[in-house]
């Protein structure tokens, strides 16, 4: 479920809200994945991605230039998808996020895995 969140001076504020099954899923994963395809989507249809508010002074001033005196666009083409954008994959799960699964599920291996570096000295609270 999308909701409008807040109107901000140049932004409408969206929240997405949806549910996982968090012991086969990582929500952190899920809404990394979310995120990143809402945006791809909202940018391959147009909709720019709002700047952060800045003020920016010339001293000089700003030139003006007449729209009757400007050349002529040489098409009406649709704004480009950054190559940023064309270069990441519209997948469910990047190699990054590691797949959508529950961290939980890697536990056994890691652990298996792990050395512990206090288990060779013994009392850790003893001096040494």
């Amino acid at each position: 479920m999308v909701l409008v969140d807040a109107l901000g001076a140049a932004t409408v504020n969206l929240k997405a809200h949806f549910w996982i099954d968090g012991r086969t899923l990582s929500p952190h994963r899920v809404r990394s994945s979310a995120l990143r395809l809402i945006k791809r989507a909202l940018v391959e249809h147009g909709v720019s991605m709002p700047d952060e508010a800045r003020e920016v002074i010339f001293p000089q001033g700003v030139p003006i230039v007449r729209l009757d005196e400007m050349p002529a666009p040489t098409s009406a083409a649709a704004p480009e998808m950054p190559a940023a954008w064309a270069a990441e994959p519209n997948t469910e799960a990047t190699s990054a996020e590691g797949g959508l699964g529950n961290e939980i599920s890697e536990l056994p291996h890691d652990i298996t895995d792990a050395t512990i570096p206090e288990a060779a000295s013994g009392n850790l609270l003893s001096d040494r």
